[in-house]
């Protein structure tokens, strides 16, 4: 379930793909704890030192919020740190999706493109 996640003044930070365990989480106590790993770098640590690893917790607090033309409470979700929320990964709306795959379309295009004109252009 895609969710935008809010400051504690309700400004939207981001928007999350929430699992499944985590809605029915917040239905029954109304707070979720996401632990926050960051991408490990691929070069390898000088002389051997421990990788050092990082984890951040952020904490997601559901407000409920009634809809009386729809009959039924809807959910919006506040995060404690705000920093933290930032470091969440984050996805588009399906509004945004097209125009990105777009966009990524035509850059592979013309890389693609730019690739094969340069093969007839060598002196070999």
């Amino acid at each position: 379930m895609r969710v935008v996640v809010y400051t504690q003044d309700f400004e939207p930070i981001t928007v999350i793909k929430l699992d499944q365990w985590a809605v029915n989480f917040l239905h029954t106590t109304e707070r979720v704890a996401l632990t926050v790993i960051p991408v490990l770098e691929l070069a390898p640590p000088a002389d051997d030192e421990p990788i050092k690893m990082e984890t951040w917790c952020v904490v997601l607090q559901a407000v409920w919020i009634h809809a009386p033309r729809r009959q039924r409470a809807g959910m919006v979700l506040v995060a404690q740190d705000e920093k933290n929320a930032l470091l969440l990964r984050s996805i588009f709306l399906p509004g945004q999706r097209r125009a990105l795959k777009d966009a990524e379309d035509a850059a592979f295009h013309k890389g693609a493109l730019t690739m094969f004109r340069s093969f007839g252009d060598s002196d070999d």
